[in-house]
C-alpha cells in the first residue's frame, strides 16, 4: 500500500494539490480483472478520496459510465454504474464547454 501519500516508484504525492483523473484510473479500480493497474488505480483513488485532491470532468463520469456498463470484461448493471458514478459527484466537478475547450 502507499506510504504518506505517494505510490512507490512514482514520486508523486497526491496529499496536496489537485489532481484531474481520466477515464482509466476509475475504470481500472472497478476492473479487477485489469491485475496491477487495478491495484495500482484502487491506491491512487483511495489518496485522492483521502486527502480529498481528485477532480473530474462531465466527459470522465460519462466514459466511465459507458464503460463500467459496456467495455470492461464483466460489465456491470446499469443501476450500480450510477451508484458508482454518483459517488464521484462529491468531487470537484468541471463541464466540458467551449471555455474550457478553446
Amino acid at each position: 500500500m502507499a506510504q504518506r501519500g505517494r505510490l512507490p516508484g512514482r514520486g508523486i504525492s497526491y496529499t496536496r494539490g489537485k489532481f484531474f483523473s481520466d477515464t482509466h484510473l476509475l475504470v481500472y479500480a472497478y476492473d479487477s480483472s485489469a491485475g496491477k493497474k487495478w491495484r495500482t488505480s484502487l491506491e491512487i483513488l483511495s489518496l485522492l478520496w483521502t486527502h480529498r485532491t481528485g477532480i473530474l470532468s462531465t466527459q470522465v463520469l460519462q466514459e466511465l459510465f459507458v464503460s463500467l456498463t459496456q467495455k470492461v470484461r464483466t460489465p456491470i448493471p446499469s443501476k450500480a454504474a450510477k451508484k458508482i458514478s454518483a459517488d464521484f459527484l462529491h468531487w470537484p466537478l468541471v463541464v466540458n464547454d467551449g471555455k474550457h475547450i478553446l
